[in-house]
C-alpha cells in the first residue's frame, strides 16, 4: 500500500497534506543548519513545486525518488557549468541556456522533474553564490528529506492499511483469493463480499 494506491480522493488529499506539511516543517528545521554552513536557506522555492508533485501527484513518474534527486542536483550542476562557461554573457542568456540544459539533462537521465528547471533558473539568477558548490548542500538535504518523508508515509500506509485500497465509500477493495497449485482450475471466493466464480474444471460436476 502506498499513497499512489489510495483511491478515495478525500483520504489521499488528507495524507498528502500531512506529508507536505511534514516536509516543509523539516526544511524549517534544516534551515538554520544550511544557513550556518553555506549561508543558504533549506526553504528554497523549487521545493514548493516538488512538494505538490511528490504528495499530490504520487502516481506520476516525476514523483519518483530518482527524478527528485537527479532532477534537482543535475539541474543545479548544469547551471553551475553554464555560469562558469558563460561568465560574461547577459543574465537572460545564461538563464536560457541553463534551463534548456537542465531539461536536456533530465531527458537524458530519465529524471524529468519540472521543479528542476526552477532550480536551474534560481542558481543562474543567484549568480556564483548559488553555484559551484554551496547550493548543493541545501538541495541535497531537501531532496533526501522529501524522499524520506514520502517513503515513511508509504510505509505507514502499508503498515496500517496493508495492501487494501481505500475506495470512495471508505470500504476495502482487497480481494483475498483462495488458491492452490491448480488455481486456474478452481473456483475463487472474495473474502470481502462473498461472491465467487464457478469452477472452470470440466471434470468436476457443478454444485447443486
Amino acid at each position: 500500500m502506498s499513497l499512489a494506491r489510495v483511491e478515495d480522493p478525500s483520504r489521499r488529499v488528507l495524507w498528502a497534506s500531512l506529508g507536505a506539511a511534514a516536509f516543509i516543517l523539516s526544511l524549517g528545521a534544516l534551515d538554520p543548519i544550511t544557513r550556518g554552513a553555506v549561508d543558504l536557506p533549506a526553504l528554497m522555492p523549487p521545493f514548493g513545486a516538488s512538494t505538490v508533485i511528490v504528495f499530490f501527484a504520487p502516481d506520476t513518474a516525476a514523483s519518483r525518488a530518482w527524478n527528485v534527486i537527479v532532477g534537482h542536483l543535475g539541474s543545479a550542476l548544469v547551471a553551475s557549468l553554464v555560469l562558469l562557461a558563460m561568465n560574461d554573457s547577459p543574465l537572460a542568456t545564461q538563464a536560457a541556456v541553463a534551463v534548456a540544459g537542465a531539461g536536456v539533462w533530465m531527458v537524458l537521465t530519465k529524471s524529468i522533474h519540472p521543479p528542476g528547471g526552477a532550480t536551474a533558473l534560481l542558481a543562474t539568477l543567484g549568480g556564483h553564490k548559488l553555484s559551484a558548490g554551496p547550493i548543493f548542500l541545501p538541495l541535497l538535504a531537501g531532496c533526501l528529506s522529501l524522499v524520506g518523508i514520502r517513503w515513511l508515509l508509504d510505509r505507514w500506509l502499508h503498515w496500517t492499511v496493508g495492501d487494501t485500497q481505500l475506495r470512495h465509500d471508505g470500504t476495502s477493495s482487497r480481494h483475498t483469493l483462495q488458491t492452490s497449485a491448480l488455481a486456474s482450475e478452481l473456483p475463487w471466493t472474495c473474502q470481502v463480499c462473498g461472491s465467487g466464480a464457478q469452477s472452470t474444471s470440466r471434470d468436476e460436476p457443478s454444485a447443486a
